[in-house]
């Protein structure tokens, strides 16, 4: 009690005031420097049936506007900003879904003031799995001075929307191109998948050889 009456209720007025005044010194540092930015989020896809893929997101990207720090808000990326969408139990079709701020995962410190649009629409498709066999193409400059030798893997397993499979049999590489000077050549060359819906494709790119003509 003696330690009580002498170290905490002695002068604590004066205490309660240093207390408060520290409290609202932190408070000043706290808020005084902040600002506001927009940025771009994230998508962050949860629960999705495994025999279902995301066809296509409407918008493609949400915009942010986020408040705090400016020695927080300077080091923010996309990335740092995820919007969690909830997939468990939905199946193919399209699915709106309505932006809450309190989804939204920000990093400590920063507060959501906006949020624009504030709905997002997911398709979701039913994806199949098919082997397509390998096509190499060379690039046009090369054509006459260069052949194809060979090349591998002949097949690849590609996992995607039906629309992008079905009727296709092939997969070509992208136009095998570089500096060539050797009379023998060997590249690695991705394949030509931008105007595919794929989930996956195994592997995704090919080991060609070339020999001069």
């Amino acid at each position: 009690m003696n330690f009580f009456k002498k170290y905490v209720f002695n002068n604590y007025q004066l205490k309660l005031l240093s207390l408060l005044l520290a409290i609202f010194i932190w408070f000043a540092v706290l808020y005084v420097n902040e600002s506001s930015m927009t940025t771009a989020a994230t998508y962050s896809f949860n629960s999705l049936d495994k025999n279902l893929m995301v066809k296509k997101i409407i918008p493609q990207e949400i915009t942010i506007t986020i408040k705090g720090a400016e020695s927080i808000l300077k080091y923010i990326k996309p990335r740092d900003i995820q919007i969690p969408i909830e997939l468990a139990r939905l199946d193919e079709g399209r699915h709106i879904f309505h932006l809450k701020q309190e989804n939204i995962k920000v990093p400590k410190g920063i507060r959501i003031e906006k949020i624009k649009p504030e709905s997002v629409t997911v398709e979701l498709t039913r994806i199949i799995e098919k082997r397509l066999k390998t096509v190499v193409v060379l690039h046009k400059k090369w054509r006459g001075i260069y052949k194809i030798k060979s090349w591998y893997p002949h097949y690849v397993q590609a996992v995607g929307t039906g629309e992008s499979l079905e009727d296709r049999v092939t997969v070509e590489t992208v136009p095998v191109d570089g500096d060539f000077k050797k009379n023998e050549e060997e590249v690695e060359i991705p394949l030509e998948v931008k105007n595919m819906v794929l989930k996956k494709i195994t592997p995704d790119t090919i080991q060609v050889t070339l020999r001069r003509n």
